[in-house]
């Protein structure tokens, strides 16, 4: 017996040498913000660079405030340039989405929010901070017999354009705004016109025609123009007669009829190959590629390189996606072996099979029988005494 514990002394002795001098494996994780922060505010989750609070958070323009009060936690983008923090709805790779409740309106016997040239106008200004109007919104206009001009500033050049809105009739038929092309279109009671990519001020002008058009009197009492993301119209126009059916007492939109509304935001102010040259500011992780904001405008983005995954602003980075134990991400036809690889994964057919093994691709037919064992079957049929020749 002390010959075998000598043994096994002995043997385990330098297998903990072995594991003292390894280095250490790096821990996997699965967290979206960082450490020690909530990751949700209700059903919305929150990834960083975003965070609930200043600590939290990569910087000022990612603070999201929650609000755990209500019935249904809501989320508040705190560090977007306006006055009222705006609801956010939802934050994708590139884009978040929110609630901006800002409008310009007049109603034939009221006044709007401000008085300019016979219109009224409203501006939207986030020219600080990390976040641009997407592409994906529209000017839009509602009301009979109004017209809508603007002028804004994307990538640093000026643009301006404009839509009217009329109606046929003063039925009570929802207000259709076109649907089907970038190009200014004219819809019932609805008009709506695109914005450039990069977009961080623009100006709308809301102008009453009826008169101009020679008409007595307006259809319906009110008008409204603002921002909005394409296709996110729902109103009646027998709404446009009631001055608070849609604003509330306020003079913004009033609860559900707020539109929404889509930003593009990055990091920084540098494009990816001038932040690479600086490692104590650049913020993509391991496993994550850099990518540029646009060519008009500063900043970057990061995103997980092709068969990664996770947070690429966090600690350790992206992590390689098992591509061979996910039924939905597995490539490999039912008669290969899937060996997943660094961001990869290879797929060989089994013995007896050939093929490149992809189920979209030529995938694995069985071999026929060689040339060996068809001349020795035949053969032992030819000597069979069985066989009458």
């Amino acid at each position: 017996m002390l010959k075998i514990s000598m043994v096994c002394e002995v043997c385990v002795l330098p297998l903990a040498i072995i594991l003292v001098l390894l280095p250490p494996q790096p821990t996997l994780s699965n967290s979206i913000s960082r450490p020690g922060c909530p990751d949700r505010c209700g059903n919305l989750p929150i990834p960083f660079p975003f965070g609930v609070g200043s600590d939290c958070s990569l910087d000022p323009s990612f603070i999201i405030s929650c609000d755990n009060l209500a019935n249904s936690p809501k989320a508040y983008l705190t560090g977007f340039p306006t006055e009222r923090p705006p609801e956010l709805i939802e934050i994708k790779e590139f884009q978040v989405r929110i609630n901006l409740a800002y409008l310009v309106w007049s109603c034939y016997t009221q006044t709007g929010i401000d008085w300019l040239d016979g219109g009224f106008i409203v501006n939207y200004d986030i020219s600080e901070g990390q976040y641009t109007f997407s592409d994906g919104n529209r000017v839009i206009a509602i009301g009979c017999d109004d017209a809508v001009a603007f002028n804004g500033k994307a990538s640093g050049r000026n643009f301006s354009g404009g839509c009217t809105a009329v109606c046929d009739s003063n039925n009570g038929s929802a207000a259709i705004c076109p649907d089907g092309s970038d190009a200014n279109e004219l819809g019932s009671g609805c008009c709506q016109t695109p914005i450039p990519k990069g977009t961080t001020r623009v100006t709308l002008i809301l102008t009453d025609l009826h008169k101009t058009w020679g008409r007595d009197r307006k259809l319906f009492n009110c008008s409204y123009a603002f921002l909005g993301e394409k296709g996110d119209i729902d109103r009646r126009l027998t709404q446009l007669n009631d001055s608070k059916s849609l604003r509330g007492e306020s003079k913004n939109w009033y609860g559900n009829y707020t539109p929404r509304v889509v930003l593009d935001w990055r990091i920084g102010g540098e494009s990816c190959s001038r932040a690479q040259q600086s490692r104590s500011t650049y913020v993509c992780a391991d496993n994550s590629e850099c990518v540029d904001f646009g060519s008009d405008a500063d900043g970057y983005n990061c995103r997980c390189l092709q068969g990664f995954q996770g947070n690429p602003y966090l600690s350790p980075g992206c992590q390689d996606i098992d591509e061979c134990s996910n039924h939905t991400l597995n490539p490999c036809d039912s008669n290969s072996i899937c060996t997943n690889t660094r961001g990869s994964v290879n797929c060989t057919c089994r013995k007896g099979y050939h093929g490149d093994g992809l189920s979209n691709g030529k995938g694995c037919t069985r071999e026929p029988p060689s040339e060996m064992i068809i001349k020795l079957l035949i053969g032992k049929i030819s000597s069979s005494p069985y066989l009458d020749f």
